[in-house]
């Protein structure tokens, strides 16, 4: 929902080409806190049937983070709903978390999430447009009032064809979230590509062809679906301490989650390439209606010579564009690869405010850590040390 209407979005100017008739204010909506799902369950699976949201403010993914990460680290439930005309029209997907007394106010599995939006009635999406997000936060502070500080990453400028009308203002941007364009058929797509690019890709599928039987394959079965992501993992495991990087998925509680999902869950797709039957890349993706969200991907490293990221993702575009989908999207992130491949960037935006002193003071030091950050994105040795040490570094080697 991100990339899925960019060309529809709104244009940088202060007026929005999409106004609509009887615009929402603070005074038409009322709001209130649930501090468990039981409590919200329905009223959220009936929201997200017609609803702008991103994979990640689904009630699957919240729900299976909640109970295998979430609960056992401490998080405790702050879900928002807004009604409107005694309709839920909005839904915040908010959890507490504790840090040396310190209380802050995030999304739920925001460190996980590529994308943190509210999930919004697509109906009412427009009649928020003009929304005053500062005096939205403020009445959600009210609701918890236990928060020291509201920590809100990687919010999408705009998201399903609009400008956010959710980022609070002075936020800060951090990251960009990347895509590629696939309206269009496989061979105007391959024109867009460069010559050299298409030779390389070309040269890596011929040396891997004379190896064995190259195939491409989404895996269907639970059990499979399972051990694929099991698999995919693992690579990724050894890949960063290959490296000696921080290593997430040494995390039992992530690659459970992750696995549980798969098991039950279809629109946490796995792709793989395999290669005599044997898989050598896979994908984890979650799947929209006309756009998949790349989240996590690898290889196995005895045939990192032939780029079987690459060639994996080569053969999901090409998959895409006959399913008729619109979009691959690469996540947030700003890696080489990912610029060099994609033809679409958004800009994410970390909202914080602090209530208090200790929620002040907690507000300027994330602020401080942020510039330090943006000094080492502008420079390009630093950069790759910092995509090193992060906890979440790609690769489509």
């Amino acid at each position: 929902m991100i990339f899925e209407q960019w060309e529809s979005a709104a244009s940088d100017g202060d007026d929005d080409p999409h106004d609509v008739p009887g615009q929402t204010t603070m005074a038409d909506i009322e709001l209130s806190v649930a501090h468990d799902f039981e409590d919200v369950r329905e009223s959220w699976r009936q929201l997200q049937r017609s609803a702008v949201l991103t994979p990640f403010q689904s009630l699957e993914w919240a729900e299976a983070w909640y109970e295998t990460i979430g609960r056992k680290r401490g998080f405790n439930l702050r879900i928002v709903t807004a009604e409107k005309a005694g309709r839920v029209v909005l839904l915040l997907p908010l959890v507490i978390s504790t840090n040396r007394r310190l209380k802050r106010l995030t999304w739920i599995a925001g460190q996980w999430n590529d994308y943190n939006v509210p999930v919004i009635d697509v109906s009412e999406y427009a009649r928020f447009s003009h929304l005053s997000a500062a005096e939205f936060w403020r009445e959600v502070g009210r609701l918890v009032p236990e928060a020291d500080l509201f920590c809100l990453p990687k919010q999408p400028r705009e998201f399903g064809g609009r400008r956010n009308p959710f980022v609070l203002p002075g936020c800060l941007e951090t990251d960009s979230a990347h895509a590629i364009a696939l309206d269009c058929t496989w061979e105007d797509f391959q024109e867009r590509c460069s010559k050299s690019s298409r030779r390389r890709v070309r040269k890596k599928q011929n040396q891997l062809s004379r190896k064995g039987k190259v195939d491409y394959r989404l895996v269907e079965g639970a059990a499979e679906r399972r051990q694929a992501v099991g698999l995919i993992l693992k690579w990724k495991s050894d890949q960063l301490e290959a490296r000696g990087a921080r290593n997430p998925f040494e995390d039992r509680e992530f690659s459970d989650f992750l696995q549980n999902l798969a098991e039950h869950w279809l629109n946490l797709q796995v792709h793989l390439l395999m290669l005599d039957g044997s898989p050598i890349a896979g994908v984890l993706a979650l799947a929209e209606e006309r756009s998949s969200i790349i989240y996590q991907m690898c290889f196995d490293p005895a045939h990192e010579r032939q780029s079987p990221g690459r060639l994996l993702l080569e053969e999901m575009m090409h998959k895409h564009i006959q399913d008729g989908k619109a979009v691959l999207d690469f996540g947030y992130g700003d890696e080489p690869y990912k610029v060099k491949l994609t033809d679409k960037r958004m800009p994410l935006y970390r909202g914080l405010r602090g209530f208090g002193l200790s929620g002040r003071v907690a507000c300027f030091a994330e602020k401080q850590k942020l510039q330090v950050e943006r000094f080492i994105k502008s420079r390009r040795r630093l950069l790759q040390l910092y995509y090193t040490m992060r906890a979440r570094p790609s690769s489509i080697s």
